[in-house]
């Protein structure tokens, strides 16, 4: 097989299986209360902590993985975790007497899990499709078998819990997870992003320091903009039960928006190809803003609630594609993995936990619509920060091009 397409392939499996398990701990979370000793404000913490952790660790992961070129080992190390997180989470239901532990054991093994993926598998698509400049694209198509992850496997969970024992349930999601993981393994054994050299075992070192200031000037800008949309959307669900009064209705429009968000990021990964990353940054970020705020205008109309959510996911749910093809325009490969886990370790995944944080807290002293709408604030300071970035208008810089003022 075409190494493009090999890699393109087993990336693909490798997103769907990650961001299948980004919503597994808010799902076991409605059942977990039901055990003796838990409660919804300790398992809530429990999830800033899972973001936190992932974040934080996924800056030492890129460095690695930029010294070592064994992607397919990373990757799959990071799937083995997250199949070890959900065996784990199956514990508690047949130990009741240890479940905190088991619940902190299983957090921990996710959030380490989850910081391997984003990070490396955009710099494998970024270092196989640099010379035709279709990374952006290719991110974008295997973006949305991350969103497809997210749409399918909360379903699948919840469906084999109503036929299975839960925790038995969870032990054939960590089988066929780890499964995958060795699939990965093996698929991308012979995928490389370091470039054939001269002498055998060099490698080019590349400085990081020209490209630091854009680096820290992103990150800065996706965690701002990542408390708002984190923060929010994990409240959202809870706010549309409390306009609505239905679950029913609720889990309707959250999974509507979840397939529209998967044609998302295919159509703005063929943007940022098109138009440059700074351009389709701008305007992902401004579009998911103002149609996130229509959404909380006209939510007590659920058809137009509905739509504008929907519209919302399609633009917002697309950092892959366009915050990581942005950066493997600008960057040189030697340094990109290290450039994408401070974007999305630190920016997206910390960001998050701290947006998250913001309104819990929030919610203790106002209505939580009203903690929501202050969310929106942040997303309103990126924009004084985007008109800075760098532009990457043209062939991609990242192979030593100067970045454009």
């Amino acid at each position: 097989m075409e190494v493009g397409r090999r890699a393109l392939l087993f990336t693909s499996l490798a997103h769907f299986l990650n961001d299948g398990t980004t919503l597994l701990f808010p799902v076991l979370l409605t059942y977990y209360v039901e055990i003796p000793g838990t409660s919804v404000t300790v398992l809530g913490l429990m999830a800033v902590i899972y973001n936190v952790i992932s974040g934080l660790f996924s800056a030492p992961v890129g460095v690695v993985a930029d010294r070592i070129d064994r992607d397919n080992v990373l990757i799959s190390t990071g799937l083995l975790l997250n199949a070890l997180a959900i065996f784990i989470f199956a514990l508690p239901f047949l130990f009741e007497r240890f479940a905190l532990y088991l619940i902190v054991a299983g957090v921990a093994s996710l959030g380490f899990g989850q910081s391997f993926y984003h990070p490396v598998g955009a710099s494998v698509l970024s270092g196989v499709y640099r010379k035709g400049g279709g990374a952006p694209r290719a991110m974008g198509i295997n973006g949305s078998f991350g969103s497809l992850g997210r749409a399918i496997t909360p379903l699948l969970i919840v469906s084999l819990i109503a036929l299975l024992r839960p925790s038995h349930s969870l032990f054939i999601l960590a089988g066929y997870t780890a499964v995958g993981g060795v699939a990965v393994l093996l698929g991308l054994r012979r995928v490389r992003r370091s470039a054939p050299s001269a002498n055998r075992g060099e490698r080019k070192r590349v400085p990081l320091g020209r490209y630091r200031s854009f680096i820290l000037l992103l990150t800065s800008l996706v965690f701002i903009r990542s408390m708002f949309l984190l923060g929010s959307t994990t409240f959202v669900p809870d706010y549309l039960d409390l306009i609505y009064g239905s679950k029913a209705l609720m889990g309707d429009l959250l999974t509507t928006s979840m397939v529209i968000a998967v044609m998302g990021q295919p159509f703005f990964g063929h943007v940022v190809t098109r138009i440059g990353g700074k351009a389709t940054v701008m305007i992902t970020f401004i579009l998911s803003t103002l149609f996130f705020t229509l959404f909380m205008y006209y939510s007590k109309s659920v058809i137009l609630a509905g739509v504008f959510y929907s519209l919302f996911a399609f633009t917002a749910y697309t950092q892959f594609p366009v915050l990581l093809g942005y950066v493997g325009r600008v960057v040189p490969r030697e340094v990109n993995t290290t450039s994408n886990s401070m974007v999305w370790g630190v920016g997206q995944t910390v960001g998050g936990a701290a947006g998250i944080a913001f309104i819990s807290l929030m919610d203790k002293v106002i209505p939580l619509w009203t903690a929501i709408w202050f969310s929106i604030l942040f997303a309103v300071v990126t924009s004084f920060i985007m008109p800075l970035l760098p532009s990457d208008r043209g062939e991609p810089v990242a192979d030593g091009g100067a970045l454009k003022a």
